[in-house]
């Protein structure tokens, strides 16, 4: 009937790696049912058919593709399992879930509960799955292997530091007007604004000034514009680092932004991105809001100029405009840029231009949203 293959699944790989099958050779699949999981530089995705059909896996789960690459193929008939590709098996005491064989193999050597797998609440369970059921228990006692994801974010930072000659700057952000902007927007439009919405819509707005900020810079040293602010920020609620991107964020209100980002949260704590919600993004704001954090120096993505990062608020005491000592908030802005394509210089000029735009009076730099503006 037709073959099952690789989609291009971001612009920055050229392989991905075919982790696990999640049907049995041999099974019926419908259109639309997830029957492979792929693991790319940024995300763990699933292979859905596209046609419905009798499934006859064509590579070892394991095995590298390209995208194009033909990993399967559906018939009308049901053909004969070939021997050694992955099957998946029906989990002990719960005959309506499906376990993957890698996922079995982790659930045997660990000693995992048909209780624990049940209650994962999944109908076919994954290696990746049951690695979130592991914790700290090492496959030896001593040491423990890295999920999947993890080694998708290990080869991205080990290419970053190997081939992008990163500088770094940060600049001290007084948050007074930042809080009042995020307290009147908030109650205006009846939502939950963070003080990240309101720098992501400062940055984006500047784009078209700086262009070089939001490029590319290619292996061979040319460097392509940005036809419009595609952000990235990152999340991470503890079921991994991810790095959604809001596309054309300079034509959304903070609202909109507060809407995307609780999106992103929520995702991320069901592990329900496809990987085209994870780029590829211009510039990336990388969040370290944690109490006590002052400071971070983030690597630059791959394919990006920019990097800024974000840390938690700080309290201090300081001079008003009449002299009298009063406690104000601030927060670092820390921006680390690839010194091949702007200088420091122009990241300073960048830098500086940020921050300007986050200490203005909130009429000048956030406009009421586009709700809010609706309902008076």
């Amino acid at each position: 009937m037709g073959d099952l293959t690789i989609s291009r699944l971001n612009s920055n790989d050229e392989t991905y790696i075919l982790l696990e099958w999640l049907v049995p050779a041999a099974s019926e699949v419908a259109a639309g049912d997830a029957v492979a999981t792929i693991e790319t530089s940024k995300a763990v995705t699933d292979l859905v058919c596209a046609e419905s059909g009798f499934l006859t896996p064509r590579v070892e789960a394991g095995a590298t593709c390209r995208p194009g690459d033909i990993v399967g193929y559906l018939s009308s008939k049901r053909p004969v399992p070939a021997q050694g590709v992955e099957r998946a098996t029906p989990a002990p005491e719960a005959a309506s879930i499906v376990v993957t064989r890698s996922a079995q193999e982790l659930i045997d050597r660990h000693g995992i509960s048909a209780t624990q797998v049940a209650g994962l609440g999944k109908r076919v369970v994954k290696a990746l799955d049951v690695q979130s059921l592991l914790g700290a228990v090492a496959s030896d006692g001593r040491r423990t292997p890295l999920a999947a994801h993890q080694r998708a974010v290990a080869r991205t930072v080990q290419a970053s530091h190997l081939t992008i000659p990163a500088a770094f700057l940060v600049a001290k952000v007084s948050a007074t007007e930042l809080v009042a902007a995020q307290r009147h927007i908030g109650q205006r439009a009846r939502a939950f604004i963070g003080l990240p919405e309101l720098v992501i819509s400062a940055v984006a707005r500047l784009w078209k000034d700086f262009p070089h900020c939001f490029a590319t810079v290619h292996d061979d040293l040319t460097v392509e514009p940005a036809e419009r602010p595609d952000i990235g920020v990152t999340i991470d609620v503890g079921t991994g680092l991810y790095v959604p991107v809001i596309p054309g964020a300079d034509a959304l209100g903070v609202t909109e932004l507060a809407s995307r980002l609780m999106d992103f949260r929520v995702r991320a704590m069901r592990r329900g991105f496809r990987d085209a919600d994870l780029g590829p993004a211009r510039l990336t704001l990388s969040l370290q809001m944690e109490s006590g954090i002052m400071l971070s120096r983030p690597i630059i993505f791959p394919g990006q100029v920019c990097v800024l990062s974000m840390c938690g608020l700080q309290n201090e005491l300081g001079l008003d405009a009449d002299g009298a000592v009063r406690p104000h908030e601030y927060f670092h802005l820390g921006l680390t840029y690839d010194h091949r394509a702007i200088n420091g210089r122009e990241a300073a000029a960048f830098l500086t231009a940020i921050k300007g735009a986050l200490e203005r009076p909130i009429n000048d730099v956030h406009p009421a949203t586009e709700s809010a503006d609706r309902s008076e």
